[in-house]
This record gives structure tokens, sequence and C-alpha cells, in this order.
């Protein structure tokens, strides 16, 4: 049984979706006539306040994954999520803004040896990050509505390749863009549903608060503005969280470097942390949201019949129905799944693991049920992310070594067959770990421990 069940009407709005895409990346087909122009958008720069904006641009590791800790950690997940974002920030601007890292790559060429190995290295992890969000991505369609490997990778990523070499740079920013947008309308009307729905803050907390005592927690395990609710190991876990997350985002700072005459002002620079912070919090708000909402519990005979939503190791949703004591601890936490194992039966033991990294769609789901909304929003979030990284790992390949060190004549035309094979090779590459990942790996799992949510 999967979580949504998908009709002709979804199918015609996702083939919108997927127009608004490709008529976006045909409109500036024009201008990618060198892989200069194809890189840098010579032809075509956007306004500066377009160029801030696209700062705030986020993916789908940052709505499973943020979602997840707001669904683990309640509202304590706020203050540790945003004070390793202050810290990250801080470090990043000192070590790769101030250095300016990227802007070798605007002029064809890196000269220092040690340049060209962090290069390499951070071409290696985007690549990895690459195969891990494929990875993800089938787990999530397969989850909702069934689909396998081949149904969900291959369309996705053809869209990504053919947008990608249509539009180029400016194609994939102005897509970044409207994704950015639709996206962010799809989370603010879940939330302010949410906030409705539920009634005031006040009633988040106390929903918050008879989530912990129905699992044998303290009153306000989930519901106190306390970092120290969280052991300090679970800390530099976010840091490392947040510190992933701003890795797999370069192009904001390549696009600085490149398209900005001058740096970043102070208070620019002030207003888009702020905004980013902003972000963040909002996908946390979805995982607390999640863990807020009651889920529904008939009493009958002095027993609870609690039905709970489920996902099977193999990634398969499934609904399990099982009778409690009324007076005994329910271990509900709101809309969370609790994980199970392949036989559709709850672990044994009094403490189940939960399913925290299908926050975010399950609260979405349950305020906004249209298939078409919580499908749009993953694809556009996957779309965005997965361009970018494949874009500027081959960046890195094209204007960092290939054009300086391997390019054999000065013909333009060499420059774009040689962009879109290796374009098209680290796609195949990224695929290919993504199914090995799907096929053996239990990533959803080993995601889980990893990051302590489990």
């Amino acid at each position: 049984m999967y979580l949504l069940n998908i009709t002709n009407n979804d199918y015609i709005i996702l083939t919108l979706v997927f127009g608004i895409v490709a008529i976006t990346a045909y409109w500036f087909r024009r201008n990618n006539g060198s892989a200069t122009d194809f890189f840098l958008a010579t032809k075509t720069k956007p306004k500066h306040y377009l160029i801030y904006l696209s700062w705030l641009n986020f993916g789908f590791i940052e709505l499973i994954f943020l979602a997840a800790y707001g669904a683990y950690a309640g509202i304590s997940a706020v203050i540790g999520l945003g004070l390793a974002y202050i810290i990250i920030s801080f470090i990043c601007d000192k070590l790769i803004s101030a250095h300016r890292l990227f802007s070798p790559l605007a002029k064809e060429g890196i000269s220092s040896l040690n340049q060209q190995v962090i290069l390499i290295i951070y071409a290696v992890f985007l690549l990895l990050a690459c195969s891990v969000m494929i990875g993800l991505m089938v787990w999530c369609l397969k989850s909702l509505l069934g689909w396998q490997f081949g149904n969900s990778s291959l369309s996705l990523l053809a869209v990504v390749i053919i947008s990608l070499l249509v539009g180029g740079s400016i194609g994939l920013f102005y897509n970044q863009l409207i994704s950015l947008l639709i996206s962010l309308t799809i989370i603010l009307i879940c939330l302010t549903s949410a906030y409705f729905h539920l009634g005031s803050y006040q009633h988040i907390v106390t929903n918050l608060t008879q989530v912990a005592l129905s699992n044998g927690l303290s009153s306000h395990w989930f519901s106190w503005w306390q970092i120290g609710l969280l052991p300090w190991w679970k800390l530099v876990i976010m840091l490392i969280l947040i510190l992933f997350i701003k890795l797999i985002h370069p192009l904001a700072l390549f696009r600085a470097e490149s398209w900005l005459a001058t740096t970043i002002s102070p208070t620019a620079k002030l207003i888009i942390n702020g905004g980013q912070l902003l972000i963040i919090l909002l996908m946390v708000s979805l995982g607390i949201i999640a863990l807020a909402t009651p889920s529904k519990i008939k009493l009958q005979a002095g027993q609870q019949i609690v039905t709970e939503q489920t996902r099977m190791n193999d990634g398969g949703l499934a609904y399990v129905v099982r009778s409690i004591n009324n007076s005994g601890l329910s271990h509900q936490r709101g809309l969370i799944p609790q994980q199970i194992d392949t036989n559709n039966s709850v672990e044994a033991n009094n403490l189940p693991s939960y399913d925290y990294l299908s926050a975010s769609l399950v609260t979405i789901k349950n305020y906004l049920p249209m298939a078409y909304v919580l499908l749009t929003l993953i694809i556009l979030s996957f779309f965005s992310s997965i361009s970018e990284i494949l874009f500027f790992i081959t960046l890195i390949t094209i204007r960092g070594f290939y054009i300086p060190y391997f390019k054999k004549t000065n013909l333009a035309e060499e420059e774009l067959w040689a962009t879109r094979v290796f374009l098209f090779t680290y796609a195949v590459v990224g695929l290919s770990l993504g199914l090995v990942l799907y096929r053996w790996v239990n990533l959803t799992s080993i995601l889980a421990k990893i990051l302590a949510i489990n």
C-alpha cells in the first residue's frame, strides 16, 4: 500500500511542471555558442537582486534531512541547527569565500597545485553526493508510488541532462529560481495550513508534550527551546550536516564571483545568511509539525486500536493495526511512521525505530493531500540539486583542466562537445553509483544511523 494515489490530473500537472523546465532551458538556447557562454553566461547576466535571491536555493537533501531532525528532536532542533548554520557559515566565509576558491574557474585555468587537488577532491565529493541523492530519490518515489529504479531515475535524469545541455548556466539559473519560488510556496502553504489546523503555537507545544509523555519521556522533551536536551556529539553531527548542505550548493558563490563586478557587501551577506537560515528553519518546521500532528486513535473496550503507517525495509509502505492497553504507552510520534520488518510486523522491543526521513513527506501529504503537490516539490528540489552538482563537476573538468591542458583546437565546437560528453558521463557514473546504493545498500537505514536519528 503506497502513500500516494496518482491520477490523470496529477500526470497532467506534472507534465506542465516538466514543460516549464524545458521551456525555460529552451528560451536561452541561443546564449550558449561556446563553452565560455555555456558556463559563464557572458551574453545574458541576471540582475544583482536575482543573483542574491539564488543563494536561497535549496534541494532534496534539505527537504529530507532537516525535517528529519525536526521530527527527531522537536523544537530544540531549531536551536541546534540554527547555531550549526551560524558557525558553518562563518567558517565557510573565511575559508572559501575570502580566498575566492572558485574564481580561477572563470579564467580557464588553475595554476596552483593545491587548488587543483582541492577541486578534484571536491568534484569526487559532489559525484558521491549525487549518487546518494539519486538513491534517496528512488527510495522516495518507490515509497510514494511504487516506482522502481528505472521509472524514477532515468526519466528525471533525462530531463536534467537535456535542460542543462540546452539552457546552460543561465537556463539552470532561472530554472532554479522557478523551483525555489514554487517549492517555497508549497511549504509555506503547508505550514500555514498546519498552524491553523493545530490551533496556535501553544496547541503545538501541548501536542508535543503529549507525544513526549506517550513515549515515556519527560514532558518538555520535544517542546522546550533548550539545546541542552541534545548531547554534544549530536550537535557535532548537526554541524557536519549543515557543512554538507553548504558544500553541495557551490553555484551561488561561483555566480557571485564571476557575475558580480564587486564583492558582496556586509549588509547583503547578512540578508543572504538570514534568508538561508530562514529556509533551514522552515525545513525543520516540517518535521516538528509531523511530530505535533496527533495520530488518529480509537478506543475500544479499554484498548487503544492503533493504526500505524509504517515503512518496510525494502522501502515500501504498509499499514499495521495493533491493540495496546489504554493505560500503556502508545509510542506514537505524530505522523512519523514506525520502521517495520519485511514481514509487516512492528519490531518486538518496547523502543521501536521511527522513519524520521519521511517527516517532510507525511506532513505535506497530510495537509496538502493532492498527489501532484508533493510530487512537484520532490521533483523540483531533486532537479535543482542534481542539476547544480552535475553542472559544477563538468565546470571543474572543462574550465579547470580540459581547456587549459587538453584542448587540441581553437574551435568552440570542441569545447561544447567535450562539455556534453563529460556531462553525460558524470550523469551515468552518478546513476550507476546510485543503483549500487539502491540495490545493495540499505541507504535510509545507514543515513539514519550516521545522523543519529534511528
